[in-house]
């Protein structure tokens, strides 16, 4: 395949691009390509998520890796918007990709996850491509770019959609293999997914038969690995490199 010019911010190299994902080694590996995809169309904020067959309604729980602005990721996780708005679970009920705006569907939501996504809008993430994605596996994600243009037209769709496939198929490969730049210990990669679900120092405690004392101590010794001011952030922080997820199980 050749260059084929994005009518957003001209020349996409479609054939490095896949190479590149072919030769990713880590989650970094393709979090690289996959951000210069979505800016090349206008879109820079991805976001890759899996889609379990049990039900997980958490969205920190299913993002595999992402590049979306730390503190929007920390407001949206901490007010638990994208865990109850409805057109999240329109976009996980899809089987097919789709280009929507997410200002287009605010009076569907209640006043309240309204006005948060408003504030989605406002930090630059309205229009969002969405491609859920079926493994031979069986098993399912999806991978999402959003920003701020005009409707996409299929001929980009279908680019976008071809890195999205072999980006989720590559990482579905590495990312059982944590990479040597995650600073996180086991016990805190098992601690923050737990958190991911929602769940307290006490409740973590009990669910892994330790003290929410030990819990606080592992969550403290990770918010000072990363730089960070609380658990929250340090969540983040591990969506946004890949650090949490294990398999699209």
């Amino acid at each position: 395949m050749s260059q084929v010019n994005s009518t957003v911010s001209g020349p996409f190299d479609l054939s490095h691009t896949i190479k590149s994902l072919g030769e990713a080694k880590s989650g970094f590996d393709v979090f690289k390509p996959l951000k210069a995809t979505g800016t090349a169309f206008g879109l820079p904020h991805f976001a890759v998520t899996k889609q379990p067959t049990n039900e997980v309604n958490k969205f920190a729980q299913r993002v595999v890796i992402t590049n979306w602005d730390a503190e929007l990721l920390a407001r949206m996780i901490d007010a638990g918007t994208l865990d109850r708005a409805r057109i999240t679970r329109l976009l996980r009920e899809r089987e097919l990709p789709i280009d929507l705006r997410f200002s287009d569907h605010l009076d569907d939501e209640t006043p309240e996850i309204r006005d948060e996504m408003r504030q989605m809008v406002d930090y630059g993430y309205d229009r969002i491509v969405y491609f859920p994605i079926r493994l031979q596996s069986n098993k399912k994600g999806a991978v999402s770019f959003t920003g701020m243009r005009e409707p996409v037209p299929i001929e980009e769709m279908a680019q976008m959609s071809f890195v999205a496939k072999h980006a989720l198929v590559q990482l579905n490969e590495v990312m059982e293999h944590r990479t040597a730049d995650c600073p996180l210990t086991a016990r805190e990669i098992e601690i923050f997914n737990l958190i991911a679900e929602g769940l307290t120092a006490e409740e973590i405690g009990r669910k892994l038969g330790i003290t929410s004392h030990t819990i606080s101590y592992h969550t403290t010794n990770a918010i000072n690995k990363l730089g960070v001011r609380n658990k929250t952030q340090a969540l983040v922080v591990a969506l946004q490199n890949g650090w949490l997820q294990r398999s699209l199980d």
